[in-house]
């Protein structure tokens, strides 16, 4: 709802706050989890922090790869 309301920087902390709270209740790998800093990175592009965004991805990939595999 913060993302679509425009109130980006908002959308950010909860995002945030969703990865740290799924990462202790499920995991830090878990796709929920994972969702959490997913969604934040799509904000921080839209935001045009785009630097910021690809290193969020990066640890979405790095996470997904590791517990899966690069195939």
């Amino acid at each position: 709802l913060y993302y679509l309301t425009g109130r980006h920087d908002r959308a950010i902390e909860m995002y945030e706050t969703a990865f740290r709270s799924r990462s202790v209740a499920y995991g830090p790998d878990e796709a929920t989890t994972l969702q959490a800093l997913t969604n934040k990175s799509v904000v921080l592009a839209t935001v045009g922090r785009f630097e910021d965004a690809e290193r969020t991805l990066q640890q979405v990939i790095a996470r997904l790869t590791a517990r899966h595999g690069a195939d």
